[in-house]
This record gives structure tokens, sequence and C-alpha cells, in this order.
């Protein structure tokens, strides 16, 4: 039959069309996977060799042809990271965020990158804020509140901070922030709300040397010798490092209050520990001023200044030419320089950061009671 003849024709037609059609598709599909593979291939090798500029545009190129690599996307925001575009990088994690495919573990990964990105670009109020919503919208970890205890601390959000510390169970970083908080009512005028603050943070973390510092400092300047005594000798037995520290403030209170209980507790300091160089600095300050300038004289000639902060060393040059030793006095103004110089006195050892001044948060990792001095725990290179 002729209609029948005709229809066969027409199906045949078409059939073929539709696999002609496929066949094309397919092998554009592949072609186009082909070149995504080359352009990620191309992006590795460049950030193998270090060559990140180049890995930037590889990546670029393939999410052109490409949107739906979400790893593609990460790496490019990191890149991104490095070199200090935190606003392409925030602006990435928000398209991807918008998309609906995304895995649990990405949505968390992008969206705590996002975090990092307002926290370098120092928008913390906004890595706060994200942070908060990781929190609420994924399954958070431990090191996700500790990462929120972090921000608010940065913020200057000491008791948000706090609680934080206290629900994660970390019991010595929840003593810190409540020592800068009892800090905090210290310098507002309240020592006594102060001293209470710092009895039940002691109760919770009885070693911690910034409370055991603060506590003896306020138990001084209230004349409650007896108590910083015990404060003071808790603390040299657990940080004897922190022996020249102790000096320097019962010397300052000394000075300031005029207590004579607290002028004994300073001067049989200077004698039961002058062995240690800090210590012995201001021993002989001690007696240059009773003008026992030969015995003052005798304790700087045994001082091991190797062990001094370049503040010290300049106070002992001015101690030595009081005495009249003018060749040690300019042996040690040498000596200050180059402490001046090269030297810094205290150590992180968490991240090996060098410091000028005893902090008892690292100013570079962030972790809390970690800084020692360089001499009494020695670090190796």
């Amino acid at each position: 039959m002729p209609w029948l003849i005709a229809l066969t024709l027409i199906l045949g037609i078409v059939l073929g069309a539709v696999i002609t059609y496929t066949w094309i598709s397919l092998g554009s599909s592949a072609g186009s996977r082909d070149q995504s593979n080359v352009y990620l291939g191309k992006a590795l090798l460049s950030v193998v060799n270090r060559n990140y500029d180049d890995a930037m545009e590889h990546l670029e190129h393939l999410l052109n042809r490409t949107t739906e690599n979400v790893d593609a996307y990460i790496a490019l925001s990191q890149l991104y990271r490095n070199k200090g575009w935190f606003h392409r990088c925030i602006d990435i994690r928000r398209r991807l965020l918008a998309r609906g495919v995304i895995t649990p573990d990405q949505r968390h990964t992008i969206m705590l990158g996002m975090v990092f990105d307002y926290q370098r670009a120092g928008l913390i109020g906004r890595a706060i804020e994200a942070m908060k919503v990781v929190i609420e919208m994924t399954e958070p970890t431990r090191e996700d509140y500790e990462i929120l205890a972090g921000l608010y601390e940065m913020a200057g959000h000491l008791q948000d901070a706090a609680d934080i510390w206290k629900k994660v169970g970390h019991d010595q970083n929840y003593a810190y922030v409540r020592t800068e908080l009892a800090r905090r009512m210290m310098q507002n005028g309240d020592l006594e709300g102060a001293r209470k603050y710092l009895g039940q943070t002691l109760k919770l973390h009885k070693h911690n040397p910034a409370a055991l510092l603060l506590m003896g400092d306020i138990a001084a300047k209230s004349g409650k010798v007896s108590q910083a005594e015990k404060m003071f000798d808790r603390l040299q037995k657990i940080r004897p490092d922190l022996t020249g520290v102790i000096a320097d403030l019962l010397e300052k209170i000394a000075t300031e209050t005029k207590n004579k209980q607290t002028q004994a507790f300073f001067v049989e300091l200077l004698e039961t520990q002058n062995h240690r160089p800090r210590v012995a600095v201001r021993y002989a300050a001690y007696l240059a001023n009773l003008n026992r300038l030969d015995d003052a004289q005798t304790v700087i000639e045994n001082i091991n200044t190797a062990e001094l902060a370049p503040e010290t060393m300049a106070r002992l040059v001015e101690i030595s030419y009081r005495c009249g030793a003018v060749e040690s006095a300019a042996k040690y103004g040498l000596e200050t320089i180059q402490r001046f110089l090269d030297n810094k006195p205290f150590v992180c050892h968490a991240c090996k950061e060098l410091v000028f001044m005893l902090e008892w948060k690292c100013p570079k990792c962030g972790r809390w009671g970690t800084i020692r001095s360089r001499r009494s725990y020695p670090v190796s290179s």
C-alpha cells in the first residue's frame, strides 16, 4: 500500500534524526567533559608548581564552561583568599549556598570558609553572625564552638566567649577569659568584685598563672600582704620564670602605696630570689637607692645577662653607671642595643611565635597560656 510505504519512510527519517542528534549531543558532552578535565589538570599542575595566578585562570575558564563543579568553586575561592581578595571569596560562597544541589558536608565547608573570609577581611561582627548560622544550620562540632569563642574574644565580648568555653568544657580557656573579665573590673575600680570573680576562677582552674598573678596584685594593693604572699608563692612554684614579673609588680605597688608590709615583702623577695637575674637587677637598684653602691656592684657582677629582656638590660646599664662601674655600663649598653635589635624574651610553645612581653594569649595563634620565657623553657630550633 502506498500510504504504508510513505508512513514507514517518514518514521525512518524521524528516527534517523533523533539518533543523529543524540550522537552529536553525546559527542559534544564528552568533548566538554574532556575540556573540563584538561582545565582541572592544568589548574592542579599550576598549584603544584605554586603558580597560583595560572591556577586561578584555568579554574575560571573551567567555571565559564560548567557551573556544576562545586569543588572547583571552593578551590578558586581558596586561591582568591591567598591573594587577599576576600570579597570575591565571599561572593563565590554566597552563590554556592544559593544552589540547591550541595551535600551537607559541602555546605558546612562553604559556610565555615565564609566565616574565615569575613574574619580576614576584618569584619568580625559578620564573622560572628556567619558562625552562628553554621552552628544553627549544620551539625556543629566542638571545633565550631571554639571558633565562635575565639571570634567573641576578638570582638571583646569576653562574657560570651567564657560561656562557650564553659559549654565545651575547656576549663583552662574559660579561666583565662574570666581572668580578663576580672582585670576589666579591677580597671574600673571594683577590686572586691574582681577578687571574688578570681576566687571562683581559681576553684575551677587552681593553677592558672594569670589568675594567681592578678589575685596577688589585688591583695597587695588592698594591703593584704599575707594573702598576696600565698598567691605569689603558688605562682612561683608553677611558673618560676615569672618571679621577675612578680618583683616588677611588687616594686610598683610598694612605691605607690607606701605600705610598709608590702615594702618588707618586696625586700624579702629580692633578698631570697636574687639568684634569678631579673630579680637581681631589682635588688641592685634597691641597694643603689640605699647608697650601698659596693653591694649593688657585687650583685651586678654576678648577674647572668643572657636571661634578661632588653628593658631590664637598659635598667642594668643605668644602675652600673650609678655605681661607678663605667666599663660594665658600656658593655651592658652594647648588649642592650643588640638585645633590642634581635632578641625577644618570650616564645609561644604552640606556634613558636616570639614576643617582646608576657602575654597570656598568643597574638599569632590565639591560644591561651602558651607564652613562656625562652630561657627558662628552651624551645628547639
